[in-house]
């Protein structure tokens, strides 16, 4: 009985102590893991103040297994930036293994303005070092296939002729209308004077007959 006793209390003891070994051993799964980050860069050139400047961007993964950026819908991660700007993508990366996106921009065609219609693909070389620590290696290639050092979309805005002629017409037409206003309401006033001139007259000649 008594050796009973003790074998639970053994076996208690090395229970606890398996416990506590496990709670305060180290969690590996969150320091095994990096962060990619992406900047990409805009630049909007326009002299007009008052024009739109916010542009829309895309980033899609070759795999929908891919890893994505908070937020993501659909397997897209869409974000907007406005004027000169930049912005950086961050993607978690748990493990190893080869990863790519493509990155491009959403054209609106809006009268004016000259978008940006590159496309990049990014590729990121995710791997274990010596140490076991999960590091990456990102590469930025164009749609040529060559090494680019950023992502990096330039957008402009010119008034094109089609908008200066049409502007030039309206004011054109403007001034001719109201020219032509102005020229009416001279005549009708110049009628008018002459109508209360004959009435006068008329009366006059009414009087002195009488």
């Amino acid at each position: 009985m008594k050796n009973r006793i003790l074998a639970k209390m053994n076996l208690f003891i090395i229970s606890l102590i398996l416990l506590c070994i496990t709670a305060i051993a180290p969690v590996h799964a969150n320091e095994n893991s990096s962060i990619v980050q992406i900047p990409v860069q805009q630049i909007f050139d326009t002299k007009y103040a008052d024009v739109d400047n916010q542009f829309t961007y895309v980033l899609e993964p070759e795999h929908d297994t891919d890893p994505m950026p908070i937020k993501s819908q659909n397997h897209r991660f869409i974000w907007t930036m406005k004027k000169n700007s930049s912005y950086t993508i961050q993607i978690p990366v748990l493990k190893e293994a080869e990863y790519s996106y493509k990155i491009y921009q959403i054209i609106s065609e809006k009268e004016g303005y000259t978008y940006d219609k590159k496309t990049y693909v990014v590729d990121i070389h995710a791997y274990y070092d010596e140490n076991n620590q999960l590091m990456t290696i990102t590469i930025v290639r164009n749609a040529m296939g060559e090494k680019m050092d950023t992502v990096l979309f330039k957008n402009k805005y010119t008034p094109n002729n089609g908008s200066l002629d049409r502007a030039r017409d309206f004011v054109n037409t403007s001034i001719y209308n109201a020219k032509f206003s102005y020229l009416a309401l001279a005549i009708v006033s110049l009628l008018t004077l002459l109508m209360l001139l004959m009435l006068l007259i008329k009366k006059e000649g009414v009087h002195n007959e009488k």
